[in-house]
């Protein structure tokens, strides 16, 4: 059995790609911003992406939750959860458990 990494997606051009359904569901949803960020880099054709897509898609979530102002007074551990927490998602929380045993083995 061998592992073999895949390669990381860059999909940092994903905001381009929002609709204004898309957009108008974060507006109304902001506590869900997160979760439909990274389901929508997930529907893009994400499997695997970039740092600097995580951490574009957590900034952007950052923002659609707590504001600009809101964001400025976010404590650094605050904003490194949201990165790691966006990070998990965009990398596995799209896939089941029996996929990611399949690519972590396949």
């Amino acid at each position: 059995m061998s592992l073999r990494s895949r390669a990381m997606q860059d999909f940092c051009a994903w905001p381009a790609y929002g609709t204004a359904e898309f957009w108008n569901s974060i507006l109304e949803n902001p506590q869900m911003a997160s979760e439909l960020m990274c389901q929508r880099v997930s529907r893009l054709g994400a499997i695997n992406s970039s740092e600097p897509t995580c951490a574009s898609v957590a900034a952007h979530a950052a923002v659609a939750t707590y504001g600009l102002p809101g964001c400025v007074a976010l404590q650094a551990a605050q904003i490194q959860d949201m990165y790691e927490s966006v990070k998990a998602f965009c990398m596995h929380g799209w896939m089941s458990a029996r996929e990611c045993m399949h690519y972590m083995y396949h």
